[in-house]
């Protein structure tokens, strides 16, 4: 229905292409948040590690197994949250 053909707008090729040409940046524009997503990714995954391990089917039974106590429960949802939270903001900071 709305069709504008390509000729019926005037420009030139060179107005669509960037001034000075296409030069890639050698990072660091988004260094803080690439480190902030790996970070959390891996405290992420250690958190979860730490969390399986705690909730092993040997810890049903028996309270006083080394890595059963609601303190490795506690540690393994902390970094499990805050590699969560290292990744939104990670991903809300990138450009």
């Amino acid at each position: 229905m709305w069709r504008v053909s390509l000729d019926a707008i005037p420009m030139e090729a060179t107005s669509l292409a960037q001034r000075g040409g296409y030069r890639r940046r050698s990072g660091g524009r988004n260094g803080g948040a690439a480190a902030a997503i790996i970070l959390g990714a891996a405290a992420a995954i250690a958190g979860t590690a730490v969390l399986v391990y705690a909730n092993r089917p040997d810890c049903v039974g028996n309270r006083i197994t080394n890595g059963c106590g609601y303190g490795t429960k506690v540690i393994g949802g902390s970094v499990l949250a805050g590699g969560v939270v290292s990744v939104v903001v990670g991903a809300a900071t990138w450009r």
